[in-house]
């Protein structure tokens, strides 16, 4: 049986906001925490902080909930386990307009005693609002070309051995250009990269967080030898809604369309506010 729970911001919310104050300009690195404790001195890369904090349930546990709203994407991790199995969240929306929040089951993440809560935040869409694999090709020394087979909506998780500190740099594009290298003209010029760095200990695997891209083609440079089709996975990312009915025709084209906006291929909605999550 399903439940079916209603929150009003102005008296069910009972929590302080954590992030940037608004007099304080980022670069200072002063951050409301909430008691919490900010685990970089600091600010990282690309604005994503992580907080912990602990507390104690001196009581036993017979339902535990809970509530996370962001202007931006989170990851919530209660004594070192990621809670729930959704990326990218909460869900995207005009933030003038409304904020949604995810609502998660954790009972079984807490114990009696002494617990562990941890964030880890990204900006989202708060700062701009508005295994295929088929082939692969070697245009240029020390540059991989791989064709997914079609345009999804993802990112690509990726394996490599290698020395520590080695650079592997993935860049994605919609086409190629008659050179055989990405055309990035349909993405805006787009940077869309995503940078792996090996720690050095043996087979290790990679896939961003916090982001995603639109793309066909895959750049890889900076691989330790020539990646294979086995290094290399796509992985699509769509809105986690269900099927309420399904579609096809006699008109293969027609199937493949419908079939392609099923692997989320409304990838521009991360830049343009003109787009949107694709639903299922």
């Amino acid at each position: 049986m399903r439940s079916l729970e209603f929150y009003f911001i102005s008296s069910d919310w009972k929590s302080s906001w954590i992030g940037l104050p608004q007099e304080q300009k980022p670069a200072e690195g002063a951050l409301i925490v909430n008691a919490a404790t900010y685990l970089y001195k600091e600010l990282p890369p690309k604005d994503c902080p992580r907080f912990r904090k602990i507390f104690t349930l001196d009581k036993s546990i017979r339902r535990a909930t809970a509530s996370v709203c962001g202007l931006g994407f989170y990851e919530l991790y209660l004594n070192g386990k990621k809670a729930g199995d959704h990326v990218l969240a909460p869900a995207n929306s005009s933030y003038k307009q409304r904020v949604f929040f995810d609502t998660l089951d954790v009972t079984a993440a807490l114990k009696q005693g002494e617990n562990a809560a941890g964030l880890w935040l990204a900006p989202g869409y708060a700062s701009d609002y508005s295994k295929w694999g088929w082939k692969w090709e070697e245009p240029k020394p020390g540059i991989f070309i791989f064709d997914m087979g079609q345009n999804f909506a993802g990112w690509v998780r990726l394996r490599a051995k290698g020395a520590a500190g080695s650079r592997i740099t993935l860049r994605h594009s919609e086409l190629l250009g008659a050179d055989g290298m990405l055309d990035t003209w349909t993405n805006r010029r787009a940077e869309s990269t995503d940078l792996f760095i090996l720690s050095g200990q043996g087979v290790e695997t990679y896939e961003p967080r916090f982001t995603y891209h639109g793309f066909r083609y895959v750049e890889v440079s900076g691989y330790p030898g020539k990646p294979t089709r086995d290094d290399i996975t796509g992985c699509v990312v769509h809105s986690d809604v269900r099927n309420d009915g399904h579609f096809i025709c006699s008109d293969e084209t027609i199937n493949r369309i419908q079939s392609n906006s099923l692997c989320g291929s409304g990838q521009y909605c991360i830049r343009d506010s003109s787009g949107t999550w694709k639903t299922r």
